[in-house]
């Protein structure tokens, strides 16, 4: 977690089998930041960066 003037932001690095779609990489990352959304009310922001 950042704390920021906007409130925190939350920066996270999600690895996944090489060989997943882009589609797939997308979906999961955003399933992730609206699970952390709802969790957390109070984070501002969330940044989920895939690797494989």
């Amino acid at each position: 977690f950042v704390r920021t003037d906007e409130g925190l932001l939350t920066y996270l690095t999600l690895g996944l089998d090489p060989s997943s779609p882009l589609a797939e990489a997308h979906a999961r990352a955003s399933e992730i930041e609206e699970r952390i959304r709802r969790a957390r009310p109070d984070i501002a922001d969330v940044i989920v960066h895939t690797e494989p």
